[in-house]
């Protein structure tokens, strides 16, 4: 069967599905009318969904501005050919949705007990979870009007319901710690978001994420963002009669008890009050690093060289931010820079190795890997981190020899690595020494 190069739509793909025949499977029907596309990896990808959105339009089933979603797809690969009324039905039904008055939804009840349960057992097979909490009044608003679901009091409600969880009960078991009750919320925050003091403080708590599933929507991770911005403003102003001298230890303890969000208000507080302090740009940037936010950390980094262009820290701390973000030649730069700084300092040597074997620079890489084992280098990294690097520098240097073609150097380092008990020295020698 031949393929059409342009997927059919219309008169013409009726024509050709009849052409093609309905015995034959659904893939080779949707192939033979061009919905199929090529993946990275060269490898075909049948388009149910643009087929059949298609074939209901082209039969005057759908208009071109209703669309299905991924679980209408799925009911239609399982139900008979060409049955597509439930489907659409339900579509309609969620469209229905979307289109109540904002006034309607804003002032409609949440359904709770009996009523939410009929209701979610009604429409669970044909709503998505942010239709049916529409459809059950678990929908939020901001003073502009967007809207926000809120999942923490829709499946709260859900398990008292059921039973599962007591109303009124301040150590409701499944929503700890997320869910958190004390009172710390001013009235015309509250009024604004038309939110629940409960919701708030669970979505402020250190565990806030748990509460929206991972794979959050956009309005979701607004909402999310919205709250936590209001939270940053309320614990910031809760800082403003402690000296700069208080904030670092607050944010120090909040730090080392893992709260890093509570730190950084802390340290952004500091650095509002004294601009220069290199020691807050440099932990600020260490929080921001293990964050993820590896671009925000450098620049905090950067402010602290421009501050003091002697901090060794600063450089080592970018170095190692700049080589998470793929900016090998700005590591080995910085790293340069720490080792002018402090000759002494291994592991600047290492990772500046580490770096350039990233940019295929072996012969560079072999020679800070080379100066890594020299006696007082190795001694000072030994002392520092309380870890023989040794072996493992064995292995780098062996595979930089081995990438230069220098196979017996290569494999005399990882004979030596293997000695020293590194088992991935033992694996390279194994293979490419016997």
């Amino acid at each position: 069967m031949t393929e059409n190069n342009q997927p059919l739509v219309g008169q013409e793909l009726l024509d050709k599905i009849a052409e093609i025949g309905l015995d034959c499977k659904r893939m080779d029907i949707v192939r033979g009318c061009g919905y199929v596309s090529k993946k990275e990896d060269g490898s075909d990808r049948v388009n149910y969904f643009a087929f059949y959105e298609e074939h209901a339009r082209a039969q005057g089933l759908i208009t071109k501005d209703e669309n299905f979603i991924p679980a209408d797809i799925l009911k239609i690969s399982e139900s008979a050919w060409n049955d597509y009324e439930v489907v659409i039905a339900n579509m309609r039904k969620r469209n229905a949705i979307d289109q109540l008055p904002l006034d309607e939804l804003m002032n409609k009840k949440p359904l709770t007990g009996k009523e939410l349960l009929i209701k979610i057992n009604e429409n669970k097979d044909i709503l998505s979870e942010i239709h049916l909490l529409r459809a059950c009044g678990y929908v939020l608003y901001d003073r502009d009007g967007a809207e926000y679901p809120d999942f923490a009091s829709y499946w709260e409600s859900y398990l008292v319901a059921k039973g599962t969880v007591f109303q009124n009960n301040q150590a409701i078991e499944s929503f700890q710690p997320r869910a958190n009750f004390r009172d710390c919320w001013e009235e015309d925050v509250l009024n604004k978001l038309r939110i629940s003091k409960k919701y708030i403080n669970g979505l402020v708590d250190n565990n806030s994420e748990d509460i929206v599933s991972s794979g959050k929507s956009k309005q979701e991770q607004d909402f999310l963002d919205k709250v936590k911005e209001l939270s940053e403003a309320k614990k910031s102003k809760q800082l403003e009669n402690l000296s700069i001298e208080e904030l670092i230890q607050r944010g120090n303890e909040n730090y080392q008890e893992g709260k890093s969000e509570e730190a950084l208000i802390c340290y952004n507080k500091v650095l509002e009050l004294d601009p220069s302090n290199v020691e807050i740009y440099i932990y600020r940037g260490i929080i921001k690093g293990t964050q993820g936010d590896h671009l925000s950390a450098v620049k905090d980094y950067s402010k602290a060289i421009n501050i003091n262009p002697e901090d060794e820290r600063a450089y080592a701390n970018s170095a190692y931010s700049k080589g998470i973000l793929e900016d090998y030649q700005g590591a080995i730069l910085d790293y340069s820079k720490v080792i002018e700084i402090n000759p002494n300092n291994g592991i600047a040597y290492l990772n500046r190795g580490n770096m350039k074997s990233e940019l295929d620079d072996s012969k560079g890489a072999i020679d800070d890997f080379t100066k890594v084992m020299e006696p007082e280098i190795l001694e000072n990294i030994k002392s520092t981190f309380g870890i023989d690097y040794l072996p493992r520098i064995y292995y780098n240097r062996g595979n930089e020899k081995h990438n230069s073609g220098d196979i017996k150097g290569a494999c005399e380092d990882w004979s030596k690595g293997a000695e020293l008990g590194n088992d991935r020295c033992t694996e390279r020698y194994e293979e490419y020494c016997k």
